[in-house]
């Protein structure tokens, strides 16, 4: 995979200043990745200025860089210049994935969408070069840059395709138009950014019209926002009443999903590492998905036996000494949040600790949201709340029942929860990304152990 500056240059319809070079290596947006044969993209952010950073990118052995500011650029270094450089990496992707043949599959949804992509990239992998995004690159700059890691020998192309606002969707098929695209649930993540969970499915259903003719929607059939969503093309359900459903659910001594699902009229046995009962419907989906990309559902289902989360922070359970951690800290809305306290409920044999950071973008119902979680909470019989930051410390208000304790910072957190939990008991860490408490996750686990 290599492409000119020249190339570039004629497919961002830029500029280019300085000689024609090779780039051999990668695409990145941080001068500190850069290595030899690299093109590095600076972007101007709300917090930073990736021009600050050319030449520091040139040293590392960057070949050249795109830019949107022509004065910056190094003596001797080779730029496109561009208008827009988030948007001229776009454009770059989408043009270099119309050289491939690769087919393309694109997930959303308010919760699952990285649990259900490292699935579904686990499928593929089975079959041939698949590219799938590192972490949860799902935005405007993460979605190009996992396009330009596929190349010529790229079978699948795995994308998860998030929203936070109308048209961010429509902009993000734009850049990888679908072969196959996938809808989760619509639920509550980010509705502050569309005042209403309506506007919030209209926004979800901008991926079915980034399909491609001749390809396929792969469809929730249990949310009632995504059975209602328009599609002309070939659909496929997933969910109860479906062909791609699941017959009988339960989880072995460690929490991880046994499934018994009718698969396209046959009865398949999954013995899955996720855990957490929510993680059916990623699988069902995942399975739907190769089905529809023509992969033997036999292999689909041998490729997910065993095979628990990927990325960090997403419902990973792990013994540290002899207290149970349940680590699901990379984000939070209320629909995951539930989820990842049923499944505190059920793997805890002895006192059950939640330790809840805020979830985020939930606009006006945000205090209301976070306290019908303590209400749920409360339904549920946890032993102990510790909720991190505000709105967090709505949870325990509205956990009535429920013993609390309510920390300012992911710091103060820590030291509560070390003077609090003991042997046997079974902690939930979950919240928002920016609540911090992946740091408890990271800093903690290590200090009990």
């Amino acid at each position: 995979m290599s492409w000119t500056s020249t190339w570039i240059a004629k497919a961002v319809h830029g500029t280019l200043r300085g000689e024609n070079t090779v780039i051999s290596g990668s695409v990145s947006t941080d001068s500190r990745q850069i290595g030899p044969g690299d093109l590095y993209v600076a972007r101007t952010g709300q917090n930073s200025d990736g021009h600050q950073y050319l030449a520091q990118a040139q040293a590392a052995g960057a070949t050249a860089a795109l830019v949107s500011e022509a004065s910056a650029v190094p003596e001797g270094f080779s730029a496109v210049v561009v208008d827009d450089t988030t948007r001229a990496l776009g454009v770059f992707a989408h043009a270099h994935l119309k050289t491939l043949s690769a087919k393309v599959l694109g997930i959303t949804g308010s919760v699952g969408k990285t649990t259900t992509k490292d699935q579904l990239a686990a499928i593929c992998a089975a079959q041939g070069e698949t590219v799938a995004p590192e972490k949860s690159y799902n935005n405007e700059v993460g979605v190009p840059l996992t396009v330009l890691r596929a190349g010529s020998d790229t079978r699948y192309l795995v994308l998860e395709m998030g929203t936070s606002g109308m048209g961010e969707l429509a902009y993000l098929t734009s850049i990888a138009p679908l072969d196959i695209g996938i809808e989760l649930k619509v639920g509550t993540a980010h509705l502050g950014g569309f005042g209403s969970i309506t506007n919030l499915a209209s926004a979800k259903a901008e991926l079915l019209a980034g399909i491609k003719k001749g390809g396929v929607a792969i469809l929730n059939h249990d949310d009632p926002y995504i059975r209602e969503m328009k599609y002309e093309g070939e659909r496929l359900y997933f969910g109860a009443g479906t062909d791609y459903r699941v017959l009988r659910s339960g989880s072995d001594s460690q929490g991880h999903l046994e499934l018994l699902l009718s698969l396209a009229g046959e009865e398949y046995e999954l013995h899955s590492g996720l855990v957490g009962e929510h993680n059916a419907v990623n699988l069902l989906a995942a399975i739907t998905a190769a089905a529809a990309a023509g992969i033997d559902t036999q292999s689909a289902v041998d490729a997910l036996q065993g095979r628990g989360p990927v990325s960090d922070h997403r419902m990973k359970v792990q013994l540290v000494g002899d207290i149970k951690v349940i680590d699901d800290s990379y984000n939070a809305n209320p629909d995951s949040m539930r989820s990842g306290l049923d499944a505190l409920a059920v793997l805890a044999k002895h006192r059950k600790v939640a330790v809840l950071g805020s979830m985020l973008e939930l606009g006006e119902q945000e205090v209301q949201l976070h306290r019908e979680i303590g209400t749920y909470i409360d339904r549920l019989g946890i032993d102990l709340l510790i909720t991190v930051g505000h709105p967090a410390d709505e949870i325990a208000a509205g956990a009535v029942k429920t013993p609390s304790v309510s920390a300012e910072s992911a710091d103060e957190a820590i030291t509560i929860i070390r003077d609090s939990i003991g042997p046997s008991d079974t902690v939930l860490l979950k919240g928002s990304n920016a609540s911090g408490v992946y740091r408890i996750a990271d800093t903690f686990l290590t200090e009990v152990a």
